[in-house]
């Protein structure tokens, strides 16, 4: 995944986010007793600097719909939470290729070519 769309999806969800919270005249540490996390960790999520669980998401989205704020809003803090948790589990990984740099090397160490991982 290209990092800088992960960033700035974690930068849009954040301040959507914020918003809400905000609409919904609460302080961080409001919101952040109700959803189980601490205040600190909330503020690093509506400042883009921390990848939110689903969990997370879906907790902040039930509190936020008891207390009446916006149903358009939250549709799309919802989706937006989404996107961003389903690009994360779908990167791909970067994985480590071992390669002999000579062929005794790779007679060497046989290994390298019969690892069944």
């Amino acid at each position: 995944m290209n990092p800088k769309n992960e960033q700035d999806l974690r930068q849009q969800f954040g301040l959507a986010l914020r918003r809400l919270r905000e609409s919904a005249r609460l302080n961080i540490a409001g919101l952040a007793r109700q959803v189980k996390v601490s205040p600190a960790w909330l503020s690093y999520v509506e400042n883009g600097q921390r990848m939110p669980s689903w969990n997370f998401i879906t907790a902040c989205v039930s509190f936020l719909e008891k207390i009446e704020v916006s149903r358009g809003a939250l549709t799309r803090l919802r989706a937006t939470g989404r996107r961003l948790v389903m690009q994360k589990a779908f990167a791909p990984r970067a994985t480590k290729a071992v390669i002999p740099t000579s062929p005794s090397k790779l007679l060497k160490n046989p290994t390298i070519i019969t690892r069944n991982n």
